[in-house]
């Protein structure tokens, strides 16, 4: 919440109060002074509900900036393990070819290859701001 909306609804409430010392006739100040409590208690819910707002925006922001620097931090790793990822997988080429091979080697390709595909797969991420 704003400063602002603290000092209106500061200033909302001690003006209605200044009305007990107005010159009006006692039955219009009553029916003013019904008519605006309301009105008062409505704002001063909603004045609630804006500095709450706030704060969640104001922690959603800070949230959203991290996640950011997470992302890019994710895609630093990947560029550096990818030289790695692709080493890996000529050796098992070459390891799989070779003669005589295990069927373990065929078996393990496979899953290294899911799994460097399921690495290089930022969709999940496509949401954050950098994506």
């Amino acid at each position: 919440m704003s400063a602002d909306d603290r000092t209106l609804f500061a200033n909302l409430r001690r003006e209605r109060e200044q009305l007990a010392k107005s010159k009006m006739p006692a039955a219009e100040r009553a029916a003013l002074q019904k008519a605006l409590d309301p009105a008062i208690i409505n704002a001063q819910t909603l004045v609630k509900m804006r500095e709450a707002l706030k704060k969640d925006m104001d922690t959603y922001a800070a949230l959203a900036k991290a996640m950011t620097a997470s992302l890019k931090a994710l895609h630093n790793k990947y560029s550096a393990l990818y030289p790695h990822i692709r080493q890996a997988d000529i050796a098992l080429d070459i390891a799989r070819k070779a003669k005589g091979a295990d069927p373990a080697v065929a078996r393990l390709k496979t899953v290294f290859e899911n799994m460097s595909m399921n690495l290089l797969d930022f969709s999940p991420f496509q949401n954050i701001d950098g994506a």
